[in-house]
């Protein structure tokens, strides 16, 4: 239960204790009770969800959090992410994200995977203004376009301030590469 309701029912529930132990005023103290905890109700239901930055990396952090099992997600972006996913994803500053994974060799690759962010799935965050962090996460997804690396854009509406964009690794395609790799390293040994 939420604490807006456990603050609404809290009266109803001194009330009914209070009219247990004196009968006489106890349908009085329920009738009482009852208008204080509508009242407690409407008063704490926010009908409009809060607007802005901060209210839309608290959602998205809850929807990755829903959406996938803590540390097997990644999210590139602006230091100002890093709260709403801590603890629960891997993180890589969109300052440094160019600089770690260039896109010309971001790619699947068995005997060298520091090229790739090592998570299946990648979430990519770029915020509306314009930071230094965003500029440069703006750039890296435009170059990993080009490059050929298949970013979907998972969401932007006219109530966010958020870009996000993602990317999935397909497991069967490195398994096949893992594979190839393998075969290619043992074929040049000697049996002896």
């Amino acid at each position: 239960m939420e604490r807006r309701e456990i603050r609404a029912w809290a009266p109803l529930f001194v009330a009914l204790m209070l009219g247990l132990l004196h009968p006489i005023g106890g349908i009085l103290a329920l009738a009482l009770a009852m208008l204080v905890a509508i009242g407690v109700a409407v008063a704490t239901v926010n009908p409009e969800p809060p607007r802005g930055l901060r209210a839309d990396l608290a959602h998205l952090g809850d929807t990755l959090v829903r959406r996938h099992l803590a540390w097997r997600f990644t999210v590139v972006g602006p230091p100002r992410v890093l709260p709403a996913v801590a603890g629960t994803a891997r993180y890589v500053d969109g300052l440094r994200v160019r600089e770690l994974y260039p896109a010309a060799t971001y790619r699947y690759d068995p005997d060298r995977p520091e090229l790739m962010i090592a998570t299946r799935y990648t979430y990519i965050v770029a915020g509306a203004d314009p930071s230094a962090a965003d500029r440069e996460i703006r750039r890296w997804i435009a170059e990993l376009g080009s490059a050929g690396v298949d970013s979907k854009r998972a969401g932007r509406d006219s109530t966010t301030t958020l870009d996000v964009y993602r990317i999935e690794r397909d497991p069967d395609k490195e398994e096949t590469m893992r594979e190839k790799a393998r075969r290619r390293r043992n074929s040049g040994r000697a049996i002896e």
